[in-house]
Formats: C-alpha cells, sequence, structure tokens
C-alpha cells in the first residue's frame, strides 16, 4: 500500500475573508454557491466583471466562521483588493494570510485528519487533497 504524498503549492496565496457578513458577502459577488461551500467544505469560483469577463478564479475553502479563498500567488493582491472595493458596509475583513497559511496537496490517499489546518476535497478532482496548513 503507497502511503500519502503532499507536496507544498509555493506558487499559491491564501486570502481570508471573515466577519459577521462573510458567507452573504461572498454569496452576492463570486460565481459559487457558498451555501454549497458551507456543506462540501470547498468550491471552485470567480470573480466577474459586470459583463460576465472572468477577473480572478481561485478555490474556496470554509474554515469555521471564515472562508479561504486559494488564488495564484500574481493575483493575490489584486483579488484581495477588488474584494475590499467592494466590500463597502459589510462587515467582513479581507486579508492576506499566505504569511501564515500555505496550500498543499496530498495525493496517493488522504492526509492523517490530525494535520493542522483545514482539509478538503478538490473540487476539480476527486482524487487529490488540499490543504491549507499552518506554517512552521
Amino acid at each position: 500500500m503507497t502511503k500519502p504524498q503532499f507536496a507544498e503549492l509555493p506558487s499559491r496565496g491564501v486570502i481570508r475573508v471573515s466577519g459577521p457578513d462573510a458567507q452573504h458577502f461572498l454569496q452576492n459577488l463570486i460565481t459559487a454557491d457558498v451555501g454549497d461551500i458551507d456543506k462540501r467544505g470547498a468550491g471552485f469560483g470567480a470573480l466577474l466583471t459586470p459583463q460576465g469577463k472572468i477577473l480572478f478564479d481561485f478555490l474556496i475553502l470554509k474554515d469555521g466562521d471564515s472562508y479561504l479563498l486559494d488564488t495564484p500567488d500574481e493575483t493575490l493582491a489584486d483579488l484581495a483588493k477588488r474584494l475590499t472595493f467592494y466590500k463597502l458596509r459589510s462587515k467582513v475583513d479581507v486579508e492576506d494570510a499566505s504569511a501564515d497559511l500555505g496550500v498543499f496537496a496530498c495525493w496517493n490517499g488522504a492526509p492523517p485528519k490530525d494535520l493542522p489546518g483545514v482539509q478538503a476535497e478538490d473540487p476539480r478532482r476527486s482524487r487529490s487533497r488540499l490543504a491549507p496548513h499552518r506554517r512552521s
């Protein structure tokens, strides 16, 4: 039997969206059904222009009362800025959490349940797992 394999994805960054209005804020802004993400733990989403063109795409994971957006490093700052622009009076915080969280992929089995961080099935592929974890 093969052991689960892990790899850090250093080209990925993490944005945390938290606060009492986080779910409502994201539900009205991104393409993903946040209620479905609450049930499944993860989903794929995008932020679109008013004309429907994709500005940013990302994986979104539920983490307690907040959401983690796993996005390419090169678009992280622009996505965080755009989300902050849309927050208006919503009670949400948008922050770059990449200094504390890294994105790891796991294959050949499930990672141990006692690993710190959020673990969820990658919605693009049922056999891999996606897991932002605390950096050492």
